[in-house]
């Protein structure tokens, strides 16, 4: 029995082995279109995610913006007038007098330039400060020990916004060093449409004192920072947000001429970490300085932030620096980086879409000497550098692995023109590099998109006090929003961002839309798996009737 069983098997595979074989080879092809096509279907959906996520953070930090408050008797404080009169240029004691105020929900700052001296935020809740527009400029007195604007760590800010003035600090070298503000443990703070100038220190800084203190949801929105840093030391940074304050945003803004830090910064410190940061369409311009700070740079700790669509023009140290975990950069654009294009020192950064146009300038300037390259890898691990553009200056090698090598990185689709090796060490076995690392067919920023950018940041501008009033009033952001929903309705020649219907239809395609070639190619790849998998129920069927008869 055993030997006719034997005998049995034997025929049917003299039989049957080339039809398996057949059925076998039939089979891999399939699995090598169908698998590879499928890839590549994942990854475009998850550049169109990652593209929603910017979208949709943005869409957050804008809805974020805080509405009029009530306006019940007493609750409007016009300065210069109704009870709230000043005599001279300075109106520190009535602007102080207004945030004090439990009753005042509304603080409307006149036109003109006015001078103030330090303001306390301690007692200041639930308040709009406004001023109109490009007619309202305060002039910080630069003798005072204290910055313009302060909350302490003992103090109670909560639910304030600065709105259409600017803020000039006048500071000149020899005065005291001085943050622009310095909000210690507040909470919801907010600039909208203001200007920050001639700033020692940081201009907006946003830290906290004691076990677990911050300051939670400070919102920056179409703002302008103008020259801050100024007393080139390593704490003037343009927006800085430190210690336990998570969910900050910084949008739409200008900042230009940072000198003493970075232009946007988050730190971590034994205090907590400013987690979940968005960092979304600002034009950040650095200076050369004694202590050379890149554009935005998130450090340890900063874990989860969204930085995207930002022009830096240009960065004194590396064009972003990412040292977090699980980071989406995409779609920055760096004119030029002193050090390396990007450094990744965290793990799960996804940095995509990226372009840096010159890297390793400091070599040029300073006849120096240093491998710096498009990427820097500085200790990471399961992070993607895809689909970014890093080309010119004095790009050593494209990947530089600096410290131990981590691995599980995938690197692939990038454009980099290094001059002496593409990597400075070997990969490791477990990073995927070149074709097999995922592509999100996301485009790079255009220049019409670059100019864009931060274009409306800055009070409002208005020509005379005769001129009607047409600074930001939160409570009329509602009919703002359906007017601009209209506006759209009625435009046909161009879209939200100024691209013609033509050209954001190759855009759009370009930003993560499928490939319908590789959809037929996984067509074509399931049809054959079908076969394969019908050939071999058909030969099962025929040796099975072959066995009864």
């Amino acid at each position: 029995m055993k030997q006719q069983t034997l005998n049995m098997v034997g025929n049917v595979w003299q039989r049957a082995r080339y039809g398996c074989l057949a059925v076998v080879i039939i089979a891999t092809m399939g699995f090598s279109l169908v698998v590879p096509a499928g890839q590549a279907w994942a990854s475009q959906a998850e550049g169109q995610a990652m593209l929603q996520r910017v979208a949709s953070a943005e869409q957050a930090a804008r809805g974020s913006l805080m509405p009029m408050p009530q306006a019940e008797a007493g609750a409007v404080a016009k300065l210069g007038s109704d009870g709230w009169q000043f005599s001279g240029g300075n109106i520190t004691g009535v602007l102080q007098r207004a945030l004090d105020d439990g009753n005042v929900r509304v603080i409307e700052l006149p036109v003109g330039t006015f001078t103030i001296g330090a303001i306390s935020l301690n007692a200041a809740k639930n308040k709009v400060v406004r001023g109109n527009g490009s007619l309202t400029t305060l002039v910080f007195d630069a003798s005072q020990p204290q910055p313009p604007f302060m909350n302490t760590s003992g103090g109670r800010a909560e639910k304030l916004l600065f709105t259409e003035f600017t803020l000039d600090a006048r500071w000149q070298p020899g005065r005291k060093t001085q943050n622009a503000f310095q909000l210690t443990n507040a909470r919801d703070i907010q600039f909208y449409k203001m200007a920050i100038k001639n700033v020692a220190q940081s201009a907006i800084l946003a830290q906290g004192l004691g076990a677990g203190g911050g300051t939670p949801n400070l919102l920056v929105l179409d703002t302008v920072v103008e020259n801050a840093g100024l007393a080139d030391q390593t704490t003037g940074f343009g927006v800085l947000v430190k210690d336990n304050s998570p969910h900050a945003k910084v949008v739409g803004s200008r900042v230009v001429g940072v000198k003493g830090g970075m232009g946007v910064g988050a730190h971590a410190t034994k205090v907590g970490a400013p987690v979940n940061m968005t960092i979304i369409s600002n034009h950040i311009s650095m200076v050369r300085s004694a202590t050379a700070f890149e554009g935005i740079g998130l450090t340890k700790g900063a874990h989860n932030a969204v930085v995207a669509r930002n022009v830096i023009e240009p960065s004194f140290d590396n064009g972003i620096s990412l040292s977090s975990n699980n980071n989406l950069a995409v779609q920055n654009f760096v004119s030029s980086a002193w050090n390396h294009g990007c450094s990744l020192e965290g793990e799960g950064n996804m940095l995509v879409a990226n372009e840096v146009t010159a890297v390793g300038h400091q070599n040029y300037a300073l006849g120096e000497h240093n491998d710096y390259a498009g990427v820097a890898i500085e200790n990471g691990t399961r992070n993607t550098v895809s689909g970014n553009k890093i080309t010119g200056g004095d790009m050593v090698y494209a990947v530089k692995f600096n410290q131990a090598q981590r691995g599980s990185n995938k690197i692939g689709h990038n454009q980099f023109a290094w001059n002496k090796a593409e990597f400075n060490k070997k990969p490791l076995a477990s990073d995927v590099i070149g074709d097999s690392a995922p592509d999100y067919h996301i485009a790079l920023l255009n220049a019409d998109q670059r100019a864009a950018i931060a274009s409306n940041a800055g009070p409002t501008q208005v020509a005379t006090p005769g001129t009607p009033d047409s600074t930001y009033k939160p409570d009329e952001k509602k009919k703002e929003d359906t007017k601009k929903k209209d506006d759209k309705k009625k435009s046909r020649s161009h879209d939200d961002n100024g691209v013609a219907p033509q050209q954001h239809q190759q855009q759009s395609q370009d930003q993560g839309a499928f490939d319908p070639s590789r959809l037929i190619w996984l067509a074509v790849g399931i049809i054959v798996l079908i076969i394969a998998g019908g050939s071999l129920i058909a030969l099962f069927i025929y040796y099975r009737m072959r066995k009864r008869q």
